[in-house]
């Protein structure tokens, strides 16, 4: 993996700069780590391409207190997080699956709980 501006030379790098990036609400941090061509599934903001991906995740960082890794792995190019996004004194349990590509997110996939989502996210 080749390492771009910032000192992002892993697929942990980017995984953690996109953690540190949208929960505090920094559109353009995250931008600038997704692919121009980035695929994003997710089945609480929908389908989607970056500008997609970029537009869900101000919506949510409004929402979300904070957000708190829960476990991390990873494989070459492939990122696994699990994370609880707190809102109030609940949260609601998220994973995200990323694909790096040369350190940037070439495809993102999150699943969370919906119920627990559209209860507690008002953004949903």
């Amino acid at each position: 993996m080749s390492e771009r501006e910032g000192g992002l030379s892993s697929t942990r790098d980017v995984a953690h700069a996109y953690l540190d990036a949208w929960p505090a609400g920094d559109l353009d941090a995250v931008r600038g780590l997704v692919a121009a061509g980035a695929t994003v599934e997710c089945n609480l903001t929908g389908h989607g391409d970056a500008a997609h991906l970029v537009a869900a995740l101000g919506r949510l960082a409004a929402a979300v207190d904070a957000v708190r890794l829960v476990s991390e792995v990873y494989v070459g190019g492939r990122a696994a997080l699990v994370s609880d996004w707190l809102v109030g004194g609940d949260r609601v349990r998220v994973a995200e699956y990323l694909t790096v590509v040369d350190c940037w997110i070439a495809d993102l996939r999150r699943v969370g709980d919906a119920v627990a989502a559209r209860q507690l996210l008002r953004c949903m």
